[in-house]
């Protein structure tokens, strides 16, 4: 079975753009780069630096066509809210995450959703900070000891 990249790698071949580092994140930037400390349900610890980029017209397509690919041709409205969130964030990160640590590279065998629902928000902060210069970012950090923070809009930007 291959991971979500592989599958987009198949899909579309894409060139990874370098990514820069900092201790804070600047989501003013096209590329971010951002930490997350996370304990989780098991009490197993993950951090690791992640680096993600604002997606191009072209990316939010793979998105689309990665979320449909994942669904394995399941009709997307038949499938329950839960799983049509997984399957979005998995084709996000596959898509938008440049760099993450070696613990990330499947998402899908991780056990808490929380750890990423984490991920995906800060990714969520990046690109609505981005795309509204000027005005403060949202509320919340990839700092977390199993938080329930959960993301609010999709990387279109609609509301969930």
């Amino acid at each position: 079975m291959s991971t979500d990249r592989e599958l987009l790698e198949r899909i579309e071949a894409d060139p990874k753009a370098e990514a820069t580092t900092g201790k804070a994140p600047d989501f003013s930037k096209s590329i971010a780069t951002w930490r997350v400390d996370f304990v989780d349900c098991t009490g197993k610890r993950y951090e690791g630096t992640f680096t993600d980029k604002i997606p191009t017209i072209r990316d939010r397509d793979r998105i689309g066509i990665l979320m449909a690919q994942l669904a394995g041709g399941t009709a997307w409205a038949s499938l329950p809210p839960a799983s049509r969130a997984s399957l979005e964030q998995r084709a996000v990160f596959a898509v938008c995450l440049l760099e993450q640590p070696d613990w990330f590279k499947d998402p899908a065998t991780l056990v808490d959703q929380r750890l990423l629902d984490i991920i995906y928000s800060m990714i969520l902060q990046h690109h609505e900070t981005f795309f509204r210069p000027g005005e403060n970012p949202p509320a919340g950090g990839a700092e977390s000891q199993g938080s329930d923070q959960a993301p609010a809009k999709t990387p279109s930007g609609d509301t969930r």
